[in-house]
């Protein structure tokens, strides 16, 4: 066997095949990532203010995140002044689209999804579908019920929220 290959006997013990395993040498630039996730995001803070732009390391897990403007400034983004952050397909939008609110019957997204309408503290609704009945983490994601929209998923802020209603207990207005 070739320097390329490495023995693991423990592994080998552990799965039972009483043999040794050979696996691949993986070096360091192997390793490294090949093709980097640019996002178009808007973010809209809960105080109103708004910053368009790219970013690539937006974690819900994480406090922070950057995002980088079309003008060339950087800016740091700390989840917990957000409202939401909207992964967007072009930073400029559609004004003149108005967003669903009800979800196509024939849209194949609700297959493992839960439908949910938020309501932000400023009034603003959305209505999307998340992949937990109510989402229980300070930041989630929900992918607009408009598959037309300028939205692919938005980070929502839970602290942001007013309410998070499940389908059964949606308010129909009069």
């Amino acid at each position: 066997m070739g320097p390329e290959m490495r023995h693991v006997r423990h592994l080998a013990s552990i799965l039972g095949y009483g043999r040794e395993v050979a696996f691949p040498r993986v070096t360091a630039s192997q390793c490294e990532p090949r093709h980097i996730m640019i996002n178009h995001v808007v973010a809209r803070f809960i105080d109103g203010r708004l910053i368009k732009g790219t970013s690539m390391d937006v974690d819900p897990a994480k406090p922070s995140c950057h995002i980088r403007t079309p003008d060339g400034a950087i800016y740091t983004v700390e989840l917990n002044e957000l409202k939401a952050l909207f992964f967007v397909k072009s930073l400029s939008g559609d004004s003149e689209h108005s967003e669903a609110m009800e979800l196509d019957p024939q849209d194949r997204r609700q297959f493992g999804s839960s439908l949910v309408e938020l309501t932000f503290v400023d009034g603003e609704r959305m209505v999307g579908l998340t992949n937990r009945a109510t989402p229980n983490k300070n930041y989630f994601f929900v992918l607009p019920v408009d598959a037309r929209s300028n939205n692919i998923r938005v980070l929502v802020n839970r602290s942001a929220l007013r309410s998070i209603a499940t389908p059964l207990h949606f308010v129909t207005d009069v």
